[in-house]
């Protein structure tokens, strides 16, 4: 429907004439009856009474149509305003998913930065598995995530290039672990196992996998430290200052961070701004 002929409609229902819409909408007199008419056609029904006396005068189905169309230009404002404010960044909510690892390496800088500019505009913050920021990601529940690069299909920028390494309280005369040694068992977080999976599915069986996972990142560090197996965890959040030596494995299990999108040209603009003070 167009919305202009609503307007106009509108105009000559307040002002109780053609002539007096057109004085107040500034347009003339033809426009103002051509509009008038076209919205009757498309509704195929009479809007007005035609009276030289009293001018025009609604008639019932007029008036019905009279409110609903005052609702929809309240609505059109409604709708300008929303997109107004989300793109001048004064209010609205800016959805990103993360890893753990990455909401916390990442997110928190850039979230201050964020607030501190546009403190209308709130962020909800999701937190999950890679499977699960990604599928938030393809099911546009966020904006956009933060997690390992993406096997599906969807837009990523690297953030961050990162491997797996083992963690171990006692000092080893070796190079590196061999993970396709099975005498050896692995402990790996959440992240680092999901990053593992590959490896384990072309190497080896379910019964005889050596890698156990352990949800927590705390958790390995902690069953490392304390000698009781090695550990496994994306190398970039790992130091030795915290109670173990730390090796590289082998074959090498790349655990790139990224930021991850459908399409980064289509995000919002509180999304690019966030993105861009993450880059910073």
């Amino acid at each position: 429907m167009n919305m202009n002929n609503l307007k106009i409609f509108i105009g000559v229902a307040d002002a109780g004439g053609v002539t007096e819409a057109a004085k107040m909408l500034y347009i003339t007199q033809p426009a103002v009856s051509k509009a008038i008419k076209n919205l009757e056609e498309e509704l195929d029904t009479d809007l007005f009474y035609r009276n030289k006396r009293n001018g025009m005068i609604l008639t019932d189905t007029g008036e019905k149509v009279l409110h609903y169309a005052r609702q929809m230009m309240r609505m059109e404002e409604q709708i300008y305003q929303t997109v107004f404010l989300s793109k001048n960044m004064l209010g609205g909510t800016l959805k990103i998913a993360a890893l753990p690892s990455g909401s916390s390496f990442f997110l928190i800088d850039a979230y201050t930065k964020f607030h501190e500019k546009y403190p209308q505009v709130s962020i909800e913050l999701k937190e999950g598995t890679a499977k699960e920021v990604e599928k938030m990601v393809l099911d546009h529940e966020v904006e956009f995530g933060i997690s390992f690069v993406p096997s599906s299909g969807l837009e990523y920028r690297i953030l961050m290039e990162d491997e797996i390494a083992a963690i171990t309280k006692e000092k080893n005369d070796i190079d590196y672990f061999d993970l396709t040694r099975t005498k050896k068992t692995y402990y790996a977080c959440q992240a680092a196992w999901e990053s593992l999976q590959p490896f384990l599915d072309r190497h080896f069986q379910i019964g005889q996998r050596n890698v156990f996972k352990i949800v927590s990142s705390g958790s390995v560090r902690k069953i490392a430290s304390e000698g009781i197996g090695i550990g496994l965890q994306a190398k970039s959040f790992l130091s030795e200052n915290d109670g173990y030596y730390i090796y590289p494995v082998k074959p090498q299990i790349k655990t790139d961070l990224a930021l991850i999108a459908y399409h980064f040209h289509d995000l919002t603009p509180a999304a690019s701004a966030f993105i861009a003070m993450i880059d910073k």
